[in-house]
């Protein structure tokens, strides 16, 4: 998770045990995090149209939730967008990046930190 901030929390998830890692990913990573999700077009297009039609079995899965901003005194949930975790080849080039872009903001450490235990 990743706040307008720059705030994040990485909840890692391993032989049905959840840790949950704080940090900061600054005003760079900021840019950077929100070139890659204007190049990913998920604003632009609808997780239906990404979506691929030939669903693989098996092997690693990413996934993405955006929630949009919304007004605080409104009296519902804000919109999100969820983008397929099986995303058609016209979109998948950009959507990696994105996912790539998102995994680089946490910092090495807490990679580390994370996946020893």
């Amino acid at each position: 998770t990743i706040n307008e901030t720059g705030a994040g929390k990485l909840s890692y998830t391993h032989a049905s045990s959840t840790n949950d890692y704080d940090f900061s990913v600054g005003k760079k990573g900021l840019k950077n995090l929100n070139k890659a999700l204007k190049k990913s077009q998920v604003f632009t297009v609808s997780p239906e149209e990404m979506k691929s039609e030939n669903n693989l079995m098996g092997g690693p899965e990413r996934s993405l939730m955006i929630t949009m901003w919304q007004e605080p005194n409104l009296d519902q949930k804000p919109p999100t967008i969820q983008v397929p975790s099986h995303v058609s080849p016209v979109y998948s080039v950009n959507i990696t990046k994105l996912y790539d872009t998102i995994e680089k903001l946490v910092p090495a450490d807490i990679w580390v930190k994370a996946q020893s235990k």
